[in-house]
């Protein structure tokens, strides 16, 4: 398995465990995560165009997102995401193709909604599901 791989997953494991216990992503996670990948494509990799155009899948996916989470709140009057899930989800999609990033986010959004389902509760953390999610695609995909 890949070290930016491996990194990752470390990540996503004490994002998932901080988000369940109180809610919060903490930026400071998610942004050594990103400099973590950036660093990783120009020294590993070596390429500078391989950085640019995982910045850009990135933002092809948390952009819309954001725009798309702004929308449903300003319709519905309700809190649906946190900027901490958008800019998770960036980071994750600079290791990723943009089909197994859309992928990721499927079936994140199937645990959490039967989560939500099975614990009666009104709103539950993101970032366990896109941990699994993750996990998922990575040894399954």
């Amino acid at each position: 398995m890949r070290i930016d791989i491996i990194v990752l997953l470390i990540h996503l494991l004490v994002i998932a465990v901080i988000d369940y216990k109180q809610h919060i992503i903490p930026d400071q996670l998610v942004m050594s995560l990103v400099i973590f990948k950036l660093g990783y494509d120009l020294i590993i990799n070596q390429s500078f165009l391989i950085m640019l155009t995982n910045i850009g899948y990135a933002l092809l996916i948390a952009v819309p997102l954001l725009l798309l989470t702004v929308w449903i709140e300003k319709k519905s009057g309700k809190f649906q995401m946190g900027g901490g899930d958008i800019k998770l989800l960036f980071g994750i999609a600079l290791f990723f193709t943009p089909v197994n990033t859309l992928l990721i986010m499927f079936i994140g959004s199937v645990i959490q909604l039967i989560s939500l389902k099975y614990t009666k509760a009104m709103m539950l953390p993101l970032a366990p599901a896109l941990f699994i999610s993750t996990l998922l695609v990575v040894f399954l995909a």
